[in-house]
C-alpha cells in the first residue's frame, strides 16, 4: 500500500489517498461509496475530470490515472479521504514513482479505425488511424500557438518526457477560477502560473517573490522552481489527455493532434472512439 497526502488544487482542502492492490479493476472508494474508473462515471470536466457514482464523487483524477495508464496497471483500489486527489507538485511524477512496483497487466487495445474530429469553439482534437499511440499538443493563446510537443507513448518516454510536467494556470484566469469555486489550492509549489510579459504580477492571497518569476521566450512563469521543460505546458496537457484516455479502460492506438483542448474535448473524444 502507498499513501499520499496534500492539498486539493480546486477545493483547497487537505486530501489523502491510499493505493493498494485489488482483484476487481481500478476503482476509488470514498466515505460515500465506490466509484469505478470508467468513462460512464465521468460527471464533470470543468478544469478537471470528476467521477461520480451514486452518492460518491471525486475530483481531479487525471494525473493519477495518467500514471496508471502509462504503466498499464490494473486491479487497484484507491481509497480517497477528501473531495479530490491531492495535487502534490502538480505533475504525475510522484504517483508514477510510487506505482512502479505494482503488477502490470497489458490493457486491451482500442484501435482508431477512422478519423474522428472534436471541435468546440477555437479548440480542436483530430484523431486518425495508426498502429501505436502518439499525441501532438498545441497550447493556444489568443488564437496563436504558444508552444507544442510531439509524443509517442512508451513507458520510458512517459517517465522522462511527460510525467514531470506540472499543471498550470494563466494569471488572468485565476481570479475568475476562484470566484467560480476552482483553484482555491493554487500555490507556486503545486504547478506554475503563466503571465504575459507586460502583465502585472499579482495574485490575491499569494505572496510572490522576485526569485519565483522566470522569463521564457514568449511569457513569464511564477513557480517555486525553474521550468522543467521549455514546453512544459504542452507536455502537461498530454499528461492530462492520457489520464482521460485511461477511462476508456483500453490502450488507444492512433495519432491524436490537439489544439487548445481540455478535459471536455478529451472525454468527448474517448466517447466517440468507444462508439466507433
Amino acid at each position: 500500500m502507498i499513501t499520499f497526502s496534500g492539498i486539493g488544487i480546486h477545493t483547497g482542502k487537505n486530501c489523502s489517498v491510499e493505493i493498494l492492490s485489488s482483484d476487481s479493476g481500478i476503482f476509488f472508494t470514498t466515505p460515500n461509496g465506490r466509484i469505478d474508473a470508467r468513462l460512464s462515471f465521468v460527471h464533470d470536466t470543468k478544469l478537471a475530470t470528476t467521477l461520480a457514482q451514486h452518492q460518491a464523487s471525486i475530483k481531479t483524477v487525471e494525473h493519477l490515472m495518467s500514471a496508471i495508464y502509462a504503466l498499464e496497471l490494473n486491479d487497484l483500489e484507491i481509497k480517497v479521504y477528501g473531495p479530490e486527489i491531492p495535487i502534490l507538485d502538480g505533475s504525475a511524477l510522484p504517483y508514477l514513482n510510487a506505482l512502479k512496483n505494482f503488477k502490470k497487466f497489458p490493457w486491451p487495445i482500442l484501435p482508431i479505425k477512422k478519423p474522428v474530429e472534436i471541435k468546440n469553439g477555437n479548440t480542436r482534437i483530430f484523431a486518425e488511424p495508426q498502429d501505436w499511440l502518439s499525441v501532438t499538443y498545441h497550447v493556444m493563446h489568443q488564437d496563436n500557438i504558444l508552444e507544442s510537443f510531439e509524443f509517442e507513448l512508451t513507458e520510458k518516454n512517459y517517465c522522462e518526457e511527460i510525467s514531470p510536467a506540472r499543471t498550470f494556470s494563466f494569471l488572468k484566469n485565476i481570479k475568475a477560477m476562484i470566484k467560480n469555486g476552482f483553484g482555491r489550492g493554487i500555490q507556486a509549489g503545486c504547478g506554475f502560473i503563466v503571465a504575459d510579459k507586460n502583465e502585472e504580477i499579482r495574485v490575491e492571497g499569494l505572496d510572490i517573490e522576485p526569485s519565483q518569476i522566470f522569463e521564457l521566450q514568449n511569457y513569464l512563469i511564477i513557480s517555486n522552481e525553474p521550468p522543467r521543460f521549455q514546453n512544459e505546458m504542452a507536455r502537461h496537457k498530454i499528461l492530462d489527455l492520457l489520464g482521460d484516455l485511461a477511462l476508456s479502460g483500453k490502450h488507444i492506438h492512433g495519432k491524436i493532434t490537439a489544439w487548445g483542448s481540455g478535459h471536455r474535448e478529451n472525454i468527448e473524444l474517448v466517447k466517440r472512439l468507444s462508439i466507433n
